[in-house]
């Protein structure tokens, strides 16, 4: 039950990197990175990018690195995501390498909207 509150969570800290992103001016800009989970998808690809670069993901294509984490983080980016915190919040330093570089990201990113500052 821990690890589905974390995924969830996950969800409201992608929110949150939407409300904190200074380029989405107006609602309607949030409501549509929201929709196309546009946060998400940043961070995502970075990070497979990142670790297509390592040892481990050489080779492999986002869709397995994804699939890694589990079948249902393939559904999308923010699903991704989330399940990247699930899976580190219950696996610590043995947390798939994808996963534990969404969960870097995310905070670097968040720090990066919020001036230094974590929400």
């Amino acid at each position: 039950p821990k690890s589905i509150g974390v995924h969830e969570a996950a969800h409201g800290v992608e929110c949150a990197l939407i409300q904190a992103n200074p380029s989405y001016v107006y609602d309607y800009d949030k409501t549509i990175a929201w929709n196309n989970c546009n946060e998400a998808t940043l961070i995502v690809v970075e990070a497979c990018k990142n670790i297509q670069k390592t040892q481990y993901g050489i080779g492999k294509t986002q869709t397995e690195l994804i699939q890694a984490i589990s079948s249902y983080a393939l559904k999308d980016d923010s699903e991704t995501m989330a399940e990247a915190f699930a899976d580190v919040f219950a696996n610590g330093i043995n947390a798939n390498p994808l996963s534990i570089e969404i969960k870097r990201l995310t905070k670097e990113q968040m720090e990066k909207y919020k001036g230094g500052r974590t929400c």
